[in-house]
Formats: structure tokens, sequence, C-alpha cells
């Protein structure tokens, strides 16, 4: 899996952009957990 991450400050909106053309933004630490939960997801499937 491809992660790309944009603009990435402490504190400031951040771009997340997934393989699957799927595109976040938010905070930090709101993208974290959600590339967290989205890793174990592939893992879980493998």
């Amino acid at each position: 899996m491809e992660i790309e991450i944009f603009r990435f400050r402490l504190g400031q909106c951040c771009e997340l952009r997934l393989d699957k053309g799927t595109r976040l933004c938010g905070r930090p630490i709101v993208l974290l957990q959600a590339l967290l939960v989205e890793v174990g997801r592939t893992w879980f499937e493998a």
C-alpha cells in the first residue's frame, strides 16, 4: 500500500492519499487513527 502524506504539520490540516484513490483530510492524529485501521484491515484480509 502506497501512502503519500502532504502538508504534514503537527496541529494543521494534512492530506492522506491512499492507493485506492481515497483522500482523507483532517488533523494528523485523526488521520493516523484512520491509517492504523486501514493497515489493520489489510493485515486481517491477508
